[in-house]
This record gives structure tokens, sequence and C-alpha cells, in this order.
């Protein structure tokens, strides 16, 4: 049967929430969603991000949704701006897998491919030794000394910002 708020969600891969109280839901088979209060309002989004497995959901501190995914990485702001970023921007030409937001704000990117950091504006991507597609970044997080840890298959790598600039 249905939920208290409407349809029912069938394959959901991924959830966050946003500052203004809304619970966001990426359903492999029915696309975006958003919770607000009581009622599930299905969200439109581009034919080539619906069905998309690995879909992963991030709302930043400045309530933009983040769409990360196999096909793109979209950027969904409060006004109703969508922004798709590419390799014309800077990212590799990979799966984008995993979303993670430092505490100074920066996005962090990790995909089949390395990590990408879009900071100012701009996308800079390295290549990470031992990710390849086989072998995605899954997880990123940040320690108390900044630094940052990227979760893979066979273990963790520590990435100091300083060697990530200088990559």
């Amino acid at each position: 049967s249905a939920p208290a708020w409407g349809r029912p969600l069938r394959q959901v891969a991924s959830i966050t929430s946003s500052a203004d109280g809304s619970v966001w839901f990426y359903d492999e088979r029915l696309g975006l969603s958003r919770l607000r209060g009581q009622k599930l309002e299905p969200v439109e989004i581009a034919d080539d991000l619906k069905g998309v497995q690995r879909t992963v959901l991030h709302a930043d501190r400045r309530n933009r949704l983040w769409l990360v995914s196999d096909r793109s990485v979209e950027l969904r702001g409060q006004d109703g701006d969508i922004r798709r970023y590419g390799t014309a921007d800077g990212l590799a030409n990979a799966s984008y897998r995993s979303i993670y937001e430092d505490s100074a704000g920066v996005i962090w990117l990790g995909s089949t491919a390395g990590l990408s950091r879009l900071l100012d504006g701009r996308l800079e991507s390295v290549t990470i030794p031992g990710v390849r597609r086989t072998s995605w970044i899954k997880a990123i997080v940040e320690d108390r000394q900044g630094r940052l840890w990227l979760g893979i298959d066979r273990g963790g790598v520590r990435l100091s910002r300083a060697s990530f600039q200088n990559a």
C-alpha cells in the first residue's frame, strides 16, 4: 500500500536532507523525489539520468542539490538553475561515485579515475594510484587535521590538501 506521503518508492539508492527541511530520494526506478512536510513530490530530471544505478545525492551547505552518477555530475540551485559538469569543466573522463563537502565548503568528487575538487568555481582532477574502473573511490571524509581519507575496495588512502594541489 502507498505510504501516507503518496506514491511508494521502489528502489532507493540515495537519500539526503537539506537545510530547508526537505528530504531528497533518488529511486532507481522512479527518479528524483522530494519529501516536504508530509508530501512526496516527483522532481523532473533529464531522461539520461533516470534509472541510473549508483546515483548519489548530496545537499550542500548552500542548500543546493548534487546528483553524482556514472553519467553526470549535476548541481541544482535553489532558484531552479541546473548546471551539469563534464570533462570540459575539468572532470576526469570517468564515472563519479561519491561526493563530500569538507569543513571549508569545498566539494570533493570520487570517481573511477581518482579525485576531483570544486573550489571557487574551478574543477581540478587528479588520478589516485590504485583507483581504476574496478576500484573506485567509495567514500571521502576529512579528519581533524584537514586531511582527506578516501575509501577504496582495498583499504584507505590518506591525502593532504597540499599533495592534491601539487599533483
